[in-house]
């Protein structure tokens, strides 16, 4: 359940900033799309302190599954969306869900032995991976692909029930731990195998990877997925976090570097190497950081402590937004009347010509008067050039603030007398509370 949660978060949000610009063609209001994202990032940040604490003293139960529920009807109401207004009012109601985002760490933290926790954030790192990449789909999927269902879910399943059994209170020879984790492992090889060689259009549509854009923005999650298993293997064994939590704002800071230095004649075969490193950077940052917050805060306020995750994430997201945003004022109009204006198109039709290249608003582009293939041609590449410039500002931003977070990380201590087999909330604690209970 956690994993499917997770997966379905980040497919929401990928879906909600990768289709706003679609929605808009359909709905109107191309100057609100913004908000489809940020009315997401907002709710998370406003909630996510509030549900923590509330269910550090109350339980995680119901706060997850009321708030899964309102992710459900968001998601309904954006899917019947007749203005850009519903569509947002959509993505609040879809944000209430996020607000127990923190609770989805707490809880995979306290039902496996400490010593295993990298391991079971990997695998959530890994949901969040697949998530986007599903929400990267262009079209609908005409047919359920209930074979990969089949594997997906039983091998997931399994895979959760060997860990939460591992020394919990099962040892690891147990046969019923060792072999439902291999019986799991067979299962996810079984559905990698089938959706890469029988199935072209099922669960993972390889109309995915029709689009470079989509490819490469997919490369950073499928390098994410194998990040996570190495780092979660690495941390298990040798006890330690600082590394892997160092390398990884290393990695940020020369994917910034290597970003704001990309020009639009690039050579795409370079380009497909940037999104490797940050998937590596995801994957080392999102295990090691939240398994660092597992170790030092006590059991009973780990859910509050991991809220500052999405706290963090929702403020630096708002701040790149606003980098972007400004540098965009600044290039746009500037870059596109230099380009467009020495070839004959009226300075008053700037505004028209501008509004019409960022929605791809062909009608509206095709009623200026005079636009010919040339111009149309020299405004696109200086719309290009604008995002490039306005993009660039924000990987500067990116290295600053993965600088900043290095040194920090570089005097992290490991915690390898935590790295034990105990477990805050035992399976044989709670069922000697049900005997008891029972009982009496």
């Amino acid at each position: 359940s956690l994993y499917c949660i997770n997966f379905s978060q980040l497919a929401m949000i990928v879906g909600a900033g990768a289709y706003a610009r679609d929605l808009a063609a359909v709905v109107g209001g191309s100057s609100n799309i913004t908000w489809m994202v940020q009315s997401i990032t907002i709710v998370t940040s406003a909630l996510g302190p509030p549900f923590s604490q509330a269910a550090d003293y109350w339980g995680r139960k119901w706060f997850l599954v009321l708030s899964t529920v309102c992710g459900m009807i968001g998601c309904i109401i954006i899917s019947r969306a007749a203005s850009m207004g519903m569509a947002i009012g959509g993505s609040v109601i879809c944000g209430l869900s996020y607000g127990s985002q923190p609770l989805l760490v707490a809880v995979a933290s306290e039902i496996v032995p400490r010593r295993y926790r990298a391991v079971v954030q990997s695998g959530l790192g890994i949901a969040t991976a697949t998530g986007a990449i599903f929400g990267l789909l262009r079209e609908k999927l005409l047919r359920l692909d209930w074979v990969a269902y089949a594997f997906l879910a039983s091998g997931i399943v399994l895979f959760s029930m060997a860990l939460t059994w591992a020394d919990n209170p099962y040892s690891w020879r147990d046969a019923r731990v060792s072999a439902t984790f291999a019986i799991s492992c067979v299962l996810l090889l079984s559905l990698g195998f089938h959706q890469i060689k029988l199935k072209k259009d099922g669960m993972i549509h390889h109309r995915l990877f029709s689009s470079v854009h989509s490819n490469i923005f997919s490369v950073t999650f499928f390098a994410a997925i194998v990040s996570s298993f190495g780092v979660a293997i690495y941390s298990s064994l040798m006890k330690s976090i600082r590394a892997p939590l160092a390398l990884s704002f290393v990695l940020y800071i020369l994917f910034g570097v290597l970003m704001a230095t990309a020009k639009l004649s690039s050579n795409i075969a370079v380009t497909w190497c940037y999104p490797v490193i940050l998937g590596i950077g995801f994957a080392l940052t999102l295990t090691t950081v939240v398994t660092a917050a597992q170790m030092s805060a006590p059991p009973e306020l780990i859910g509050l402590t991991l809220s500052l995750r999405s706290l963090g994430g929702s403020v630096a997201l708002a701040i790149y937004n606003a980098i972007f945003n400004s540098a965009m004022k600044k290039y746009l109009a500037p870059s596109i009347a230099g380009a467009v204006v020495p070839l004959g198109v009226d300075p008053d039709d700037l505004p028209q010509l501008i509004q019409g290249l960022t929605t791809q608003d062909q009608k509206l582009l095709a009623s200026i008067p005079g636009m010919t293939p040339r111009i149309m041609q020299a405004a696109v590449h200086a719309l290009k050039e604008a995002y490039l410039s306005s993009f660039r500002r924000v990987w500067i931003a990116l290295a600053a603030m993965a600088f900043c977070a290095f040194i920090p990380a570089c005097f992290a201590i490991n915690p390898k007398k935590d790295f034990s087999k105990d477990i805050d909330a035992p399976l044989d604690e709670k069922m000697a509370e049900a005997t008891v209970a029972q009982v009496e």
